[in-house]
């Protein structure tokens, strides 16, 4: 439930989120521009020009791949399903939905824009390449061609059935139109992926070992990240399923520990984070203040006489009617491992992200074994 990265703007009120190892992505891509493709498929290109064009077909690269995934969140956007953001990252990019499709069509539909924007895409970048041909300018033909190209093999890949791929996420649409069953679906839909990206692997390892081909270390990456992605998607999509009819009065502790807001840094860190092997502490509510939080691995080291409550946050309280749902997205963004519940500005509970995994874990048990409370 922990985020990476950092926001880098928001396009149309969607956030757009960079993954650190983007960063990675930009380089090898740039590099791959630059050094690779260009020099080799246009060799009358001067140096200063394949520079300029391999800095412009990376930029363009990743404004493909971000309007990819704009063109799933636009349309989720405008089905009045909840976005939390589009990430960016080595392999590409994701929009985090917080609320799943609410029927086959919608599923297919949200699925199938991303590769058919992909596929508009590489005609666009067709179009500059006859161009720039027209007009005998490499640096456009070598822009356009391998920005067509390149869109032409996202919307491909993406169309693989393996979810949570495009083509997996068509896959799960189907499967649940034909069974009626939107877990079963996502269960089979889940298993292909994990036996597509276990393929990839073999054939990467093929490539390499028989043939020393280094494309085939990128497969097995590939492969790698697909099959995690698959386990971590399926988690992730279970858990919103088995607590869409859920609210936090269902879920949350009502046994809690909490401090009072007066009590000083000192004694706070020896009364309740030593004693309770806990750093994250629930802080009461006095006449001024709402109730909230502390994180002892936040205070500063000259704060041993302040008052605990000049540092409690209370920017991320639940209430006993908000749904289950909310709860997990509020948790993920605030990435703690816990979260106040108050009624009338006073505790009245504590959720945990464990508590959330054990009621999953446990009923997605329940159910595959057909015993449905």
């Amino acid at each position: 439930m922990q985020q990476s990265g950092f926001k880098v703007g928001t396009v149309l009120g969607i956030e757009i989120w960079l993954d650190y190892s983007w960063l990675i992505l930009f380089f090898l891509i740039g590099a791959l521009f630059t050094f690779g493709i260009l020099p080799t498929q246009f060799p009358r290109l001067s140096q200063l020009a394949r520079i300029v064009a391999g800095i412009i077909a990376t930029l363009l690269f990743f404004g493909s791949v971000l309007l990819h995934e704009l063109s799933h969140s636009l349309y989720a956007k405008s089905q009045g399903l909840k976005i939390r953001r589009i990430t960016l990252f080595i392999f590409g990019g994701a929009s985090e939905l917080i609320d799943e499709p609410k029927s086959p069509r919608q599923e297919i539909i949200l699925a199938g824009v991303g590769p058919l924007t992909s596929l508009g895409l590489s005609a666009l970048f067709g179009i500059v390449l006859l161009l720039g041909r027209q007009l005998s300018y490499v640096p456009l033909i070598a822009i356009g061609s391998s920005l067509a190209a390149i869109n032409l093999t996202l919307a491909i890949f993406n169309l693989l059935p393996g979810f949570p791929l495009d083509g997996g996420r068509v896959f799960r649409g189907i499967i649940w139109k034909i069974t009626g069953n939107l877990e079963k679906a996502t269960r089979t839909a889940t298993q292909v992926g994990k036996i597509l990206a276990i393929m990839l692997i073999g054939y990467g390892l093929v490539e390499v070992l028989l043939a020393g081909l280094f494309g085939g270390l990128w497969l097995i990456f590939i492969g790698f990240f697909l099959y995690q992605a698959a386990a971590a998607s399926y988690e992730q999509i279970m858990s919103r399923l088995l607590l869409q009819d859920k609210t936090v009065n269902d879920l949350m502790e009502r046994r809690f520990v909490a401090a009072p807001r007066h009590m000083l840094v000192r004694d706070f860190l020896q009364e309740y984070v030593v004693r309770y092997q806990d750093p994250i502490v629930l802080v009461r509510a006095d006449t001024s203040h709402a109730a909230g939080l502390v994180d002892a691995r936040q205070l500063p080291k000259s704060a041993l006489d302040t008052p605990i409550g000049e540092f409690a946050y209370s920017g991320a309280i639940l209430h006993p009617q908000d749904s289950a749902v909310h709860a997990l997205d509020a948790l993920t963004r605030s990435r703690l491992s816990k979260l106040p519940v108050t009624k009338n500005r006073e505790l009245v509970g504590v959720l945990t992200v464990n508590r959330i995994k054990t009621y999953v874990l446990g009923t997605a048990r329940l159910r595959a074994t057909g015993n449905h409370t």
